[in-house]
């Protein structure tokens, strides 16, 4: 990613632990890793859990219908995109859907988090600010 907004769009979703750590670490190609790693294997202790919205292994379609009322593209985080791509929303759905690694959507008010998983389905959490 390569706007300070989208930094700061994750970070508020974050713990108030995390927060600076998250920015400094994607800002950082060599820290970046790190972060990944916190997406991946450590949701649940970063995210500020007040702003879970929905979560289970799949996004269910009035989720997504209301997600798409706020924004028509969004960013999306992973290995595959290390600074960040903007993409439609119906294409970083797809994305997650097909992807095994971590993954982080981020769409004006919405976060949605797609942690690493072995086999089978992974949980999905989709955060949410007002």
């Amino acid at each position: 990613m390569n706007s300070q907004f989208d930094y700061n769009i994750i970070s508020d979703f974050l713990s108030p632990s995390f927060r600076e750590r998250v920015i400094y670490e994607l800002s950082s190609p060599k820290k970046r890793d790190k972060t990944y790693e916190r997406f991946s294997h450590d949701v649940e202790r970063i995210i500020e859990k007040k702003y879970i919205y929905y979560q289970d292994s799949i996004i269910d379609d009035t989720i997504k219908s209301e997600i798409k009322k706020s924004a028509r593209e969004c960013t999306v985080l992973s290995f595959d995109y290390p600074q960040g791509k903007s993409m439609s929303i119906e294409e970083a759905f797809d994305y997650l859907t097909n992807e095994y690694m971590f993954a982080v959507l981020v769409a004006y008010n919405w976060l949605i988090i797609k942690p690493e998983h072995e086999g089978g389905k992974g949980l999905l959490y989709v955060l949410r600010k007002e």
